[in-house]
């Protein structure tokens, strides 16, 4: 056939050639057939993998769907029910047939055979019959599936209703007992600070009684009525030149002498003022002269010469208290930024530490929680206060410190809290040393306020120095003693330089009136500014916290 087709050409050579090269492109043709043949198979095998896998998958997710979907549907009834129950729906639709193994029906017959075969095969108690599930059945089924987790749902539900309720309950509860504590509180509050800025009538009846108007007219009669005599005068009291004397019938008193008759006057007048203001922490004090040819200098001529004191010079008998001991400033007072105030009162009842101070963490208290477990903001409970003779006797004592901040005021008063107070640039540690001319008895609560011999004449010479720190304390105190300032105002109304003056003039003898005189006017007008003064901080005070 190859040759037939190149024999039509004419020359041979030629016709060899056509052989030669169609039998070549026959040759690659074969190739070319066998390769794409060889494709064909490959892409043939992997399409039947491919079918074969996505039949299996089809076959897989069909019967997983039937396992789902199809099965809950078919349910195993017992020997006695061999036949299909017809079901009407609950809402009257439409009724479903159900066909039945038993029914009369052409397949009736057939079925019994296949029945009686099949219970030849297997035991009695096998299954008896097969029937399809109705609606009702079905739906019935499917909560019977979920009915355990619709019940642990339906717990959960109910705990945290009752959780809920009682956790309500329980805030309302503590509520309840927070506002019976608060009113309690409040109630205890007002025995405690009337007002808003007076120590009140459970502070005021437990203050020591002191020293009395009686005890001050007992020991001026002690000393004017020439009944008694010293006999013995020895170093003791405090400065160089003050001397402790024993008189005949074994009291004791100290005696202070001074250069300048100011300080004996600045010491007489600051008790006549404290008398007025009823202070009772003042010990008493009258005056007298240094006089050799009296009764009650005879003994003791030979020791005022070693005193080196001169006759007919001034002094003032204080008389002598024992077992006294130093009294500290109140921590209250220490700190740079002092202060006492109603405020600080409830804050001393409602801390844990009985009326003592102890070192605030601050920083540590802002980094503690402000949520709980529920995310809910903490509310800090309140407490019922719960006094105690150690907070008693710690509000005592400050109800006398109110007294000795307005008194060392008025008076100007340079040798006790002042005194510590200025020495603080130099000594950081001087504050909770014991204040200097205070001291506390023994066997009472009373603080006792010694030496005030620098009041009304010396102190108010040095006020452009000094004032800073005589107004430190007072302009941060707002509690007070009511009886103090009601005889504070009585003194305002009326002249209180003409009293003082009077009250000199009625106790003191023409002897001590002859060497000592009475209070200048220039520190009776000062007298009467810083009176009107603390009047102010007593407004001040009355503004901030008596309507609270």
């Amino acid at each position: 056939m190859i040759a037939n087709e190149c024999h039509k050409n004419h020359h041979r050579e030629v016709a060899e050639n056509c052989i030669k090269s169609t039998v070549n492109d026959k040759s690659e043709s074969v190739v070319i057939d066998d390769t794409m043949l060889l494709v064909l198979r490959k892409k043939r095998r992997a399409f039947y993998h491919q079918t074969c896998l996505l039949s299996v998958m089809a076959a897989f997710t069909i019967g997983l769907a039937m396992g789902i979907f199809f099965l809950p549907l078919i349910r195993l009834t017992s020997a006695n029910s061999p036949t299909i129950a017809t079901n009407n729906n609950i809402d009257g639709k439409v009724q479903m047939h159900k066909y039945s193994f038993n029914s009369k029906s052409k397949y009736n017959s057939k079925a019994n055979q296949i029945n009686n075969f099949e219970s030849a095969k297997r035991p009695a108690a096998a299954y008896s019959s097969v029937s399809f599930i109705s609606d009702d059945d079905k739906y019935s089924k499917i909560a019977a599936a979920y009915e355990p987790v619709i019940e642990q749902a339906a717990i959960a539900t109910e705990d945290r209703n009752n959780k809920s309720t009682t956790d309500d309950n329980s805030n309302k509860m503590q509520q309840s007992l927070e506002n019976s504590y608060e009113r309690e509180n409040n109630e205890t509050l007002q025995r405690i600070i009337e007002d808003g800025i007076y120590w009140g009538q459970a502070i005021e009846d437990r203050i020591p009684n002191g020293f009395s108007k009686r005890d001050t007219q007992d020991w001026q009669n002690y000393l004017q009525g020439n009944m008694t005599e010293i006999i013995k005068i020895e170093q003791g009291c405090g400065r160089m030149q003050n001397r402790l004397v024993t008189f005949s019938d074994g009291v004791k008193a100290c005696v202070r002498y001074r250069q300048n008759t100011d300080q004996i006057q600045g010491e007489l007048f600051s008790f006549f003022l404290g008398r007025l203001l009823n202070i009772t922490n003042l010990v008493p004090s009258t005056a007298a002269v240094i006089d050799w040819d009296s009764r009650l200098w005879l003994q003791v001529k030979q020791h005022i010469t070693e005193s080196q004191w001169k006759t007919s010079r001034p002094v003032v008998f204080t008389k002598w208290i024992p077992d006294l001991l130093p009294s500290d400033i109140p921590v209250q007072f220490r700190p740079l930024e002092r202060h006492m105030n109603r405020d600080d009162i409830w804050n001393m009842t409602m801390s844990d530490d009985d009326g003592t101070n102890k070192p605030s963490h601050v920083l540590i208290d802002r980094l503690k929680t402000k949520y709980d477990d529920n995310g809910k903001m903490k509310l800090k409970k309140k407490k019922k206060i719960s006094l105690n003779e150690r907070m008693y006797e710690r509000f005592v004592e400050l109800a006398q410190w109110s007294d000795l901040i307005v008194f060392d005021y008025l008076i100007a008063n340079l040798d006790r809290v002042v005194n510590n107070l200025y020495n603080y640039q130099w000594n950081a540690d001087i504050m909770a040393a014991p204040a200097h001319n205070l001291a506390r008895q023994k066997d009472s609560q009373l603080l006792v306020f010694l030496d005030n011999e620098s009041g009304l004449l010396h102190g108010y010479r040095l006020l452009k120095k000094y004032e800073v720190y005589h107004s430190l304390l007072l302009d941060e105190l707002c509690v007070f003693r009511k009886s103090t300032i009601e005889a504070l105002r009585h003194l305002h109304e009326n002249n209180a330089g003409d009293i003082l003056n009077d009250i000199f003039e009625q106790i003191t003898g023409d002897k001590v009136r002859d060497v000592l005189p009475p209070l200048p006017e220039k520190s009776i007008k000062i007298l009467s500014e810083r009176i009107e003064h603390v009047l102010q901080q007593v407004q001040k005070c009355q503004d901030m916290y008596s309507n609270r």
